[in-house]
């Protein structure tokens, strides 16, 4: 019985030492690799260059400090996802053609399981600062055998909205005589999200529709509260998310409409509104008030001039890596 007892504990205690070995081991040691898979796959970024038309800073405006990759296998599925803080990550997935995106500076993308899926997922502008701007791109990659190494070309998913400068001349002596205090300067009709899966522009939720609602400011509004005495030559900056509505819808119940930039002043006593129409806004594209000069009082109304005042625009748009002055207007 003795010897009985002896050779069930050692039995147990092999036993458990073997276990215990086990353990050690799928802690430690990787898994296998699937026999069809495990590519390794880098994928990198093309940043576009920032522009020379802001304050902000180029570093700022291209500066990666998130980045999602998201890897679809032919049939759409998600295959594989990865996180990093930098601009190159890189994650194992299976041999064949893929559809690979990478997202920038945005939401978390984790549980998007589908190219559907990315394709519905909305970027709101509210997830946007000047110095961390959503970023999008996607690009067919085939994997191969060996390491594979891609590179995506990413671009911002706002449009950058600059004014350079403002000045006051008024075509009266009496006008001349009355002084002007500069209130704010603020975006109208400005789409809130953005789907870069499949390029909507359109969105159910607007800012400040028809006027100054102060819905995030930190990207719609700057204010200002001085007084406008000849010139006045600090460059304001915008980010706004692209809107192709018609532009000369104006005033009544609201409808999608276009973009504005609202320069607010105190003149004579009443608060006065300047308002300068955008084109199509487009993603990635800076729009460049080369100058304003205001000669007359302002207007009532937020989304119109008066009807005494010309309104010509002609504008220079180039691709964000770009700058040129687009135009002087009179108001």
């Amino acid at each position: 019985m003795m010897r009985s007892n002896l050779t069930l504990r050692f039995a147990l205690s092999a036993f458990a030492l073997y276990s215990l070995l086990l353990l050690q081991l799928s802690c430690s040691a990787p898994l296998p690799e699937p026999t069809e898979g495990g590519i390794l796959l880098t994928i990198g970024l093309e940043v576009p260059p920032g522009s020379r038309a802001t304050g902000t800073s180029d570093e700022a405006e291209n500066a990666v400090r998130d980045l999602q990759v998201l890897v679809f296998a032919e049939g759409g599925t998600l295959e594989t996802y990865g996180r990093s803080s930098g601009g190159e990550i890189t994650l194992k997935c299976r041999l064949g053609e893929k559809e690979v995106w990478a997202l920038v500076n945005s939401p978390d993308a984790s549980g998007l399981k589908s190219l559907q899926a990315m394709r519905d997922f909305s970027i709101p502008l509210s997830s946007n600062t000047a110095s961390s701007l959503a970023m999008a791109g996607c690009k067919a990659v085939t994997v191969t055998a060996g390491h594979n190494s891609d590179t995506i070309s990413v671009s911002r998913l706002c449009a950058k909205v600059v004014l350079k400068g403002i000045s006051i001349d008024m075509t009266s002596d009496y006008l001349r005589s009355e002084s002007m205090t500069l209130q704010r300067i603020f975006m109208t009709n400005v789409p809130a999200d953005y789907l870069p899966g499949d390029g909507s522009d359109m969105s159910g939720v607007w800012y400040n529709k028809m006027g100054y609602g102060g819905e995030w400011d930190p990207l719609l509004c700057d204010v200002v509260g001085i007084e406008l005495n000849g010139a006045y030559s600090v460059q304001h900056s915008f980010y706004v998310y692209p809107n192709s509505a018609d532009e000369d819808v104006r005033g009544g119940t609201w409808s999608p409409r276009a973009t504005r930039m609202v320069i607010e002043a105190l003149f004579q006593g009443r608060t006065c509104y300047y308002v300068l129409d955008l084109p199509d806004t487009e993603s990635n594209h800076s729009y460049v008030f080369s100058g304003v000069t205001l000669t007359r009082p302002g207007s009532d109304d937020p989304e119109s001039n008066p009807a005494i005042v010309p309104l010509e625009f002609s504008f220079q748009v180039a691709p964000w890596s770009e700058y040129h002055d687009s135009y002087h207007e009179y108001l």
